[in-house]
């Protein structure tokens, strides 16, 4: 994972996107690129499982006969994926410590749209 973009990854990615991403409290441009270079369009995903699934971070499950055990995450999508989201949480997590709040960027509205 490159530590920087050159500046040309910002042209490359859609406006509305970025815009979007980089309004979460926690997110700078950096990691709203990383963002969308690994998940794409965003929008496809209808259900949040779809989108869990898609990085590999979805519960695996295990059923024989009538046995049915929930094991670790599948680890199906990518390694990059997983640990942009990673850090991404972490980064949110932060922010909200420091005090900032989702609720006043008027996310929460968006975010039903968005993912």
């Amino acid at each position: 994972m490159p530590d920087s973009f050159t500046g040309d990854e910002t042209k490359l990615a859609p406006k509305p996107d970025l815009e979007i991403f980089k309004s979460i409290p926690g997110i700078a441009e950096n990691t709203a690129l990383r963002i969308i270079s690994e998940l794409g369009d965003i929008r496809r995903f209808k259900k949040p499982n779809q989108l869990n699934a898609f990085v590999g971070v979805d519960p695996q499950v295990y059923e024989s006969d009538n046995l049915t055990a929930h094991l670790s995450i599948s680890k199906r999508g990518t390694d990059i994926g997983r640990k942009v989201l990673y850090l991404t949480i972490n980064q949110i997590q932060s922010a909200k410590k420091a005090g900032t709040s989702l609720s006043y960027c008027g996310l929460l509205r968006e975010t039903k749209t968005v993912f």
